[in-house]
């Protein structure tokens, strides 16, 4: 069986993390999966941060769109990297 690696990029400032939750199999500090798997992520944002865009990247960028607000996409025939982005917002109260 041929694996392939999922790699994640931080997020720019801390903004928040990505992580695999599928069923990955650990290998050298790399998570691995065959090709077709569901590769399950979870995406969580820090306090006054939304999710903006979730993708993967597997020598071209897909983006994620979230099905009842979990990610997940069929893993390639080749290593991806997985990536957020972050937005700030603030609440602005007038008296």
């Amino acid at each position: 069986m041929v694996l392939y690696s999922v790699n994640k990029t931080d997020s720019t400032y801390g903004a928040g993390t990505v992580e695999c939750t599928g069923s990955p199999i650990v290998m050298n500090g790399e998570q691995k999966l065959p090709v077709g798997e569901t590769v399950t992520l979870t995406v969580t944002s820090e306090d006054n941060y939304t999710i903006g865009q979730v993708s993967y990247n597997d020598g071209s960028d897909h983006t994620i769109t979230p099905v009842n607000g979990v990610y997940s996409f069929a893993m390639p025939e080749q290593n991806v990297t997985v990536s957020a982005t972050f937005s700030s917002f603030f609440l602005f109260l007038s008296f």
